[in-house]
């Protein structure tokens, strides 16, 4: 019985952590469809615009914002379809497209 007590006062007990409401802010592939709509209408942009939250006031979704546009950047950079050059460090980056997103499009006819 002893050991039976020893053991249980070994075990973690559960804490209750203070429920959050997470809201969703723009996902990866909303700013992957934004970023390409946007550079297909100019052949260069600065990643400040095409980052740039239409709501600056609120500082911590403009960060969040900013971290998926640069995410999504980076994947269309991986895919062959941007270009990024960056002239100092922490200056802005541009964004060049190198080629169209060719997107395959169900026919059933």
């Amino acid at each position: 019985m002893e050991s039976v007590k020893s053991v249980l006062i070994r075990v973690p007990k559960i804490e209750k952590l203070p429920e959050v409401t997470v809201r969703k802010i723009i996902s990866i592939e909303e700013m992957f469809a934004s970023i390409v709509e946007r550079i297909e209408e100019a052949v260069s942009h600065s990643f400040s615009e095409l980052s740039r939250h239409p709501n600056p006031e609120d500082e911590r979704d403009a960060r969040v914002y900013s971290i998926v546009s640069f995410l999504a950047v980076l994947e269309l950079m991986r895919q062959g379809i941007l270009d990024i050059t960056q002239n100092d460090t922490f200056s802005d980056m541009t964004i060049t497209k190198v080629r169209v997103l060719e997107i395959e499009e169900n026919n059933n006819n």
